[in-house]
């Protein structure tokens, strides 16, 4: 089973490159870098070594999350083995032009069954992760407001400091 698996990801057909491909650019699309100019502007009571040093967070934040979608969207291909569906879609496909009547053979009640639940399944996944995108979102808009409102001055002051601790590590380990 280990060979099939290793093989496996060798040989993706074009259908799940393609899906692949999309759903990468969807991401990409959806959790696009802000600007340095928006960093600066909301953040326009630090210093700019701060604000430099806040927008390289947000940036590597930004390329977690893409990483992290990337890592659950594959999981969750291999779980409900959309690469073996679509396999079987190019099969029947192939068939199907070899032969025309062989699709009487087919059952795409069957198949059109699969296809239904792993797009809803897909559907339910992608929804979820907007959702935690959005919590994740709200929770940030929230601090910033904070900030910007300077009523938490005590905890404004936390965070500049672990911001500057965190900025120290990551220095010390670029």
């Amino acid at each position: 089973m280990e060979a099939e698996s290793s093989a496996a990801p060798a040989i993706l057909s074009a259908r799940y490159q393609n899906l692949k491909s999309s759903f990468k650019m969807a991401v990409r699309s959806l959790l696009s870098a802000c600007s340095r100019e928006d960093v600066n502007r909301v953040f326009e009571g630090f210093t700019d070594k701060e604000k430099k040093n806040i927008y390289g967070m947000l940036v590597q934040l930004i390329k977690s999350l893409h990483a992290n979608l990337e890592v659950d969207f594959n999981r969750f291909c291999e779980e409900t083995e959309v690469g073996a569906i679509l396999d079987k879609v190019d099969e029947m496909i192939e068939e199907q032009s070899l032969d025309e009547l062989s699709s009487n053979s087919i059952d795409f009640g069957d198949m059109k069954e699969k296809i239904k639940q792993v797009k809803k399944d897909e559907i339910t996944y992608l929804t979820s992760m907007l959702q935690k995108v959005e919590k994740s979102n709200n929770e940030m808009k929230s601090r910033i407001e904070l900030l910007r409102n300077n009523q938490d001055l005590p905890s404004i002051k936390g965070a500049v400091e672990k911001l500057r601790r965190w900025n120290a590590e990551f220095e010390k380990n670029i």
